[in-house]
Formats: structure tokens, sequence, C-alpha cells
């Protein structure tokens, strides 16, 4: 029982090392295409590594997600590892820009849809 444990132990960091490289392949591949029609003035950094694992709601949900097994651990490790966002959303004004934001944002969902219609099929 003792080395079913150690191997399951084994397969879950497996699944969260699985899981870190995932979000951070996929936040930098939004990144660049969000790069490409930006908005914001280059010195906005949309990330703050000062609070990634020190705020108390997300340590909660965290370890509720861990208690729950192995594929809550991936999901505990995936919020935790996630990006956050320093500024709430401010409804655009011109035309334009709100166009190329609706465009970016269709494209983000389905591509999320996208990937997770695909996860079901396997």
């Amino acid at each position: 029982d003792r080395a079913h444990d150690t191997i399951e132990a084994g397969a879950v960091s497996q699944q969260i090392q699985q899981v870190q490289v995932h979000v951070t392949t996929y936040t930098e591949a939004s990144m660049m295409s969000a790069d490409e029609d930006s908005t914001s003035s280059p010195d906005d950094d949309p990330y703050d590594d000062t609070d990634i694992l020190n705020s108390a709601g997300t340590d909660e949900i965290t370890a509720h997600l861990a208690a729950a097994g192995p594929v809550g651990m991936a999901a505990a490790a995936a919020v935790a590892t996630g990006k956050k966002r320093k500024r709430p959303h401010v409804f655009e004004s011109n035309p334009s820009i709100r166009k190329r934001q609706q465009t970016r944002l269709l494209r983000k969902l389905r591509a999320t849809l996208d990937e997770y219609t695909t996860r079901v099929g396997q």
C-alpha cells in the first residue's frame, strides 16, 4: 500500500509538471498574439509576480482542489501559475479598437473551445 501511495504521488507530481508546462506555453502563445494589436503602453506589465501564491482566496481554492485528488492537484497548479490581471475591463469608445478587441476575444474563445473539445475527445 505504501508503494502504491509513492507511485501515485509520483504520477501527481508528473501531472502537475505537465500542466505547468502547458499553462506556460499557452500563456506565452496568447501573449504573442495579443502583442500584435495591444493598445496598452509597453511599460504596462500584466504579470504581478509578488502575489502568485500569497493571496488567501487562491490558497483556499487550491487547498480544496488539491484535496480532490490527482486531477485537483493539476488544477491547483494551473490556478497557481495562471497570470493575474491588474486592471478591470473598461468600455472602449473607439469603434475600430472595439472591433479589434472583439476579434481577439473571439479568436481566444474559439482556441480555448477547440482545445477543450479535443481533450474531451481523447
